[in-house]
């Protein structure tokens, strides 16, 4: 698909989940919601995310190793928010995980192919690490606790699964998905955080956030923007709550994300512009001391 056709898709998902929203919500009381919130607490809410990306740099770095790929960890970092930043402000054009293999293809001379297969698996252990916590929540929900085993299982599955399919990263997939079980729990403390902010309280606001979570990585969003919301309107009402406080923790999320990847913008030029190992010294030096 061209970079017009995936910037079309996602601007007509972005329409149509607005005109449901639009619909369906009382927005004088949204508006109110939005403006009470607490600074302090969006400020922890802002750290916590922020503290999430830093080990997802990690979780790349471990991934890369078995493809002799690895830049030093603040470099990683910057590469980490520069994806960031091209994946929500530049839609429709060079996204984050292309960034990331075509730097670190001139960087390192690594085949695109295992680049990819990296970066395939950092965004699985990713989505493993989402639907088990979701479980987790889903049985603190209901009770019911089949859910708490679906997502033990699918922890004891996973890695299993990883080293079969991608036998070249085999033992990296349970450091990665330990990686990203925190990630994911920095990320839920940030929904919590937000939750404060906005006075929010019950265990489904933090369910309904996993699970949005999931439905954020579908290609149609950018940033996630629209199917969170969704996710809160129809989750929230199916349960009887009121949706406002919802979609506003959706909103405020997304604010925090697209705040967050600004820090990426700076890099992304530089990463673009990128140089082949061992050409120059003092470029090498640019990245990270």
């Amino acid at each position: 698909m061209s970079a017009a056709a995936k910037l079309l898709a996602r601007l007509a998902f972005l329409a149509g989940a607005l005109y449901l929203l639009l619909n369906a919500v009382d927005l004088p009381a949204l508006k109110q919601a939005l403006s009470r919130a607490s600074p302090l607490w969006l400020g922890v809410a802002l750290i916590l995310f922020n503290a999430s990306q830093v080990l997802s740099a990690g979780r790349l770095q471990v991934l890369l190793h078995p493809v002799g790929a690895v830049p030093r960890y603040l470099e990683q970092l910057r590469l980490y928010y520069a994806g960031m930043f091209c994946n929500l402000y530049l839609p429709g054009g060079i996204g984050g995980d292309g960034l990331k293999a075509y730097w670190l293809k001139r960087r390192f001379g690594v085949g695109l192919g295992s680049l990819i297969r990296a970066l395939l698996l950092d965004r699985a252990s990713g989505l493993a690490a989402l639907l088990a916590l979701a479980c987790l929540l889903g049985t603190v929900w209901s009770g019911a606790w089949y859910w708490l085993l679906l997502g033990l299982g699918g922890l004891l599955v996973y890695p299993a699964l990883a080293d079969r399919l991608f036998p070249r990263f085999r033992g990296t997939a349970p450091r990665a998905l330990a990686l990203s079980l925190g990630i994911q729990g920095l990320q839920g403390g940030s929904a919590w955080a937000l939750m404060q902010a906005l006075d929010l309280d019950g265990v489904i606001y933090l369910l309904l956030f996993f699970l949005s979570g999931i439905a954020a990585l579908a290609p149609v969003t950018v940033g996630g923007l629209g199917a969170r919301e969704l996710i809160y309107l129809y989750g929230l009402s199916w349960t009887g709550h009121p949706p406002g406080g919802g979609i506003a923790l959706g909103l405020f999320f997304f604010a925090i994300t697209g705040l967050s990847s600004l820090a990426g913008w700076p890099q992304t030029g530089r990463f673009l512009r990128t140089h082949k190992a061992g050409e120059s010294d003092a470029a090498a030096r640019g990245g990270t001391p």
